[in-house]
């Protein structure tokens, strides 16, 4: 079952539960606390916080962002087979309408009815004061021995696993509860074995700060959060064991490894899944910068450049392939076949750039390479990151390469003072 009709089917589905479908929103935010929409409950925080809803029951695909912030996985994309800076949320709620014993029936409708899903393969993560849920999933037909319950941490409620808030302060929060998929006893390690793919989170408490103390009041109303990850389902329902290996990153990979000559698994994945996310920003009206969201683009972009280089690929390739992504996506988000070529553009002249600045830098680094031994000097490394804009991580690669440590507290030294000069003369 390819992606595309993965999503089709789950708007299908709670459409005829009577979900309005929602239109997605843009990722880019301009919150204090948060530059990109990071969960599909992003839009409705307000109705959560009180506002009445238009509709009381909606579904939609929202593209998350996980970049910045609490929620980062930047370091993990290429070591691992489920994490994306950029992946397709799809989700459920209700306002003040239905609560636990729907969510969780529908839920189980959709997995195992509408997409045949293996119930044996399945566990359920629940929260261990979570009586009502515990029933629930009992009723459903969940075995006892497949229905794990969380912990409290030092005896308190709203410190567990399966404990969910809004804000980790005050406002509205609650249980839940959520579907792992085992993988099989190949995977020895217990987070590659369960693969996450669901979560019911039953918003009905408040939680606020009194006497120095939290406590939790019951909300006027409750409201049902469900979320499920795209890419992990649809890897699921195609039988692979990753992410990268669904059709949409198939064809992706297949065209990088054919066409431009990367081989390395690793930068693969990097480079297949930083291409979503750049074409996505830009479609956004993006671009590369120093600054918020355009210095983040910039740090995917030539993140991607550089597992390129470590293929010994020194031109630009990366603009190459937003061709492929976007053909592979504009049916259900045609603003990035009407961005086409701007994306192209913005891509290609970041990567002139990058190339640019490597010649220049690369010259330089290796005249000092030759002078020093196992360690290089701090100061010369921020130099080189502040006057010519080598970027540190690719410093990083190349001294790896050579066998020769960075005095990293020397550059992160000079970093400061530069930062606390700038804030001085501001």
């Amino acid at each position: 079952m390819k992606l595309k009709v993965v999503r089709n089917k789950f708007l299908n589905f709670y459409k005829k539960k009577k979900h309005i479908i929602m239109p997605h929103i843009n990722l880019k935010l301009n919150e204090n606390k948060l530059m990109f929409v990071n969960s599909g409950m992003i839009q409705f925080k307000k109705f959560f916080l009180g506002r009445k809803s238009k509709y009381k029951r909606i579904c939609n695909v929202q593209p998350c962002f996980r970049v910045s912030g609490k929620h980062n996985d930047f370091e993990k994309i290429g070591y691992t087979n489920i994490h994306h800076t950029l992946f397709e949320m799809l989700g459920n709620w209700s306002f003040r309408n239905y609560f636990k014993y729907d969510a969780l029936f529908w839920t189980w409708e959709l997995l195992i009815n509408k997409f045949k899903i293996n119930e044996k393969k399945i566990w359920i993560t629940i929260h261990e004061n979570d009586f009502e849920t515990y029933n629930i999933w009992r009723k459903i037909g969940i075995s006892n021995k497949r229905i794990i319950k969380k912990k409290n941490i030092k005896k308190k409620f709203f410190l567990n696993e399966n404990f969910w808030e809004i804000s980790n302060n005050n406002g509205p929060c609650g249980t839940c509860s959520e579907i792992f998929y085992d993988m099989g006893k190949k995977y020895k390690l217990k987070n590659q074995r369960y693969v996450e793919i669901c979560n019911n989170v039953f918003l009905q408490y408040k939680k606020k700060l009194y006497n120095n103390k939290y406590i939790l009041n019951k909300l006027k109303y409750n409201y049902i959060d469900v979320g499920i990850g795209l890419e992990r389902l649809t890897s699921i329902l195609q039988n692979v064991n990753s992410n990268y290996k669904i059709d949409l990153f198939k064809k992706i990979i297949n065209k990088i490894s054919d066409k431009i000559k990367i081989k390395n698994i690793n930068s693969l994945k990097i480079i297949s899944d930083h291409i979503r996310s750049a074409c996505f920003l830009i479609s956004e009206k993006i671009y590369p910068s120093n600054n918020k969201h355009g210095y983040i683009l910039r740090k995917i972009i030539r993140r991607a450049i550089r597992e390129g280089y470590k293929s010994n690929i020194k031109n630009p390739f990366f603009y190459k392939i937003s061709s492929i992504l976007i053909k592979e996506m504009e049916d259900f988000y045609p603003f990035l076949k009407k961005n086409k070529n701007n994306i192209k553009n913005v891509i290609k002249k970041e990567e002139e750039k990058f190339f640019n600045i490597y010649k220049i830098g690369i010259r330089i680094l290796n005249n000092e390479l030759k002078k020093c031994s196992k360690k290089l000097d701090g100061k010369f490394a921020f130099k080189l990151y502040d006057t010519y804009g080598f970027p540190i991580e690719l410093l990083e690669d190349i001294c790896l390469k050579n066998k020769i440590l960075i005095k990293k507290k020397e550059f992160f030294y000079e970093m400061n003072k530069q930062k606390n000069n700038f804030l001085n003369r501001n």
